[in-house]
């Protein structure tokens, strides 16, 4: 009698556990599906209709994702992103209590989809401590002027499309940047060029 209670409550032990699997597979779904939907805030490097994308949350205060940038992206650049065969999807985030930040964000997303990214994304690259400084205000002021549409993005406080992303980083709990969505697959920390590619062939 006992031996058979004993394997009752393992049956039902056992199917407590595949539910719960199943329901955080589900939810893992549709939050994969959700990060792979095109948002004004994305910042896509290379074809919009690659064959395949690879999602990075990134931190202009980030030292890996600057790390990245020097020493992984331009070959991945040249042999991947320029050949179609792959595009990057930068999220960007940064801390919500981060004004300034924040601020920065917007206009990278601003200029992204109304201006010149480049210029502004090296900049912030490799000074990017220059968001805390007058200068930096008064660059961002004359974007503002420069340009009616751009200056309106800019000016949105709301800042909904970097408050989106920050929560998808969220839901992914993840511990930091870079991190790396790559066919479903989240990745945290600096990856070289050759893991990079191991995890876009797999």
């Amino acid at each position: 009698m006992m031996r058979q209670k004993l394997i009752i409550a393992g049956v039902a032990l056992l199917a407590v556990f595949v539910v719960y699997i199943y329901l955080g597979n589900k939810g893992k779904d549709k939050l994969m599906t959700e990060i792979s939907k095109p948002q004004f805030s994305d910042i896509v490097l290379g074809h919009i209709d690659a064959d395949q994308s690879v999602i990075l949350y990134f931190d202009y205060n980030c030292a890996f994702c600057r790390k990245f940038f020097q020493d992984v992206f331009p070959k991945f650049k040249e042999k991947y992103i320029k050949t179609g065969k792959v595009n990057l999807v930068l999220k960007l985030v940064c801390g919500l209590t981060d004004k300034m930040a924040l601020r920065a964000n917007q206009t990278v997303i601003c200029i992204n989809n109304y201006g010149e990214f480049e210029k502004l994304h090296q900049l912030l690259l490799y000074e990017s401590r220059v968001i805390y400084t007058s200068e930096f205000n008064q660059l961002i002021e004359e974007y503002i002027v420069a340009n009616e549409s751009l200056g309106e993005c800019i000016l949105d406080e709301n800042y909904s499309g970097i408050i989106h992303n920050i929560y998808q980083f969220q839901e992914l709990k993840s511990k930091g940047t870079p991190t790396f969505v790559i066919k479903g697959m989240v990745i945290e920390g600096f990856m070289s060029y050759e893991e990079l590619i191991k995890k876009l062939n797999n």
